[in-house]
């Protein structure tokens, strides 16, 4: 573990030491409150059960690379309190490499997450001192070891300035960026162009794209705006109904000729898309949930899909692969309580494979 404060850094490390995947994002702690049901606006409910960890999407995405067998790198902004002292530590116990701004006067971000019955939840966040990091804050070990990353990947939950420091500096050494856009964020096409793939739930694809979100979407045409909107590669996340991919084929004639190939479902579209999507696709699949009992809590669950996504990517996966292995994971996932908690091991993901 690396602290980094006015860009200063210890000595460098071995080319083997280099990690995989790099992970930038919010790095806090969380308060997780289980009930019955979640309450209405105005209504008090009381809760049955109560437990803190550390947590951020970014925070837990690392977490989920390292757990699943590919060393990776973190970097974020704490404030100089317990719980930005707490997230260095617990990183350094998983391995991870971790390289943080500490802000002066700010605090660590904080989420609140309720959960009901059903194993749905709500989340509240307070990002603090996590909105204030710079990539360019960080030290020249740092950015040696980002730079050395076969991967990287992020979120939204420091904002859409973020996303571009990394997505230039991906560009800028030649590392492909993957993008999961949570919590819900618009980007211009131009920009959506930029990134390997990118990860939305069926709200984020929507709002990714400017659809509109009182309106419902069948999750073919939700992947025919984000191929128009010049995404290359998309998994859509569908919770209990698992993914759809798009990925499109650029040596594709039938696919340049705006025709569908044969790898697409059926060859053609819903009515939904027709009446709001003009393009065409390449490539599109449906991976399905594998079934879990008992879900426990969803918390986290697309977090591990994304760390999941990119360990498999950097192993050789195809990209199909790779959302299978996802998609194990994270079904995991949801049979513990919390989101950190419930990270699954890569011999618990394997075996899982194994017997399905």
């Amino acid at each position: 573990m690396q602290n980094i404060s006015n860009s200063v850094v210890s000595s460098g490390l071995d080319e083997k030491d280099y990690p995989t995947i790099g992970v930038t994002g919010l790095a806090g702690y969380s308060v997780f409150l289980q009930m019955s049901q979640l309450p209405l606006i105005g209504q008090t409910v009381h809760c049955h059960g109560l437990f803190t960890e550390l947590g951020g999407k970014g925070y837990n995405q690392v977490v989920a690379c390292g757990r699943l067998g590919v060393k990776a790198c973190f970097a974020g902004a704490i404030g100089r309190d317990d719980w930005g002292q707490q997230c260095k530590i617990y990183l350094e116990s998983e391995g991870v490499d971790s390289f943080w701004i500490e802000k002066e006067g700010m605090a660590t971000a904080f989420a609140a997450i309720q959960t009901d019955a059903a194993g749905q939840n709500t989340v509240s966040v307070y990002p603090g001192a996590a909105a204030a990091f710079c990539l360019a804050d960080l030290g020249r070990q740092a950015l040696e070891q980002f730079r050395k990353c076969k991967l990287l990947l992020i979120q939204a939950e420091l904002g859409k300035k973020h996303i571009m420091e990394v997505l230039d500096f991906g560009e800028e050494a030649g590392i492909p960026v993957i993008l999961n856009p949570g919590p819900a964020i618009y980007l211009e096409n131009e920009i959506l162009a930029r990134f390997y793939a990118v990860t939305p739930n069926e709200d984020e694809a929507k709002v990714l794209t400017g659809l509109s979100l009182e309106k419902e979407y069948s999750p073919e045409a939700l992947v025919y705006a984000l191929q128009e909107a010049g995404v290359k590669r998309a998994a859509v996340t569908l919770g209990d109904k698992g993914a759809i991919i798009l990925e499109n084929d650029e040596n594709c004639e039938d696919g340049k000729n705006g025709r569908y190939c044969r790898g697409c479902e059926d060859g053609k579209r819903d009515e939904d898309s027709k009446d709001s999507i003009n393009d065409t696709v390449c490539k599109i699949y449906h991976i399905e949930a594998y079934p879990i009992n008992p879900v426990v809590d969803t918390t986290g669950a697309g977090d591990v899909f994304n760390g999941a996504l990119a360990v498999g990517i950097v192993e050789g996966k195809s990209f199909m692969e790779a959302v299978h292995f996802a998609v194990a994971a994270s079904g995991l996932s949801i049979t513990k309580a919390g989101a950190v908690a419930g990270i699954p091991y890569r011999e618990d993901v394997d075996c899982f494979l194994r017997d399905v």
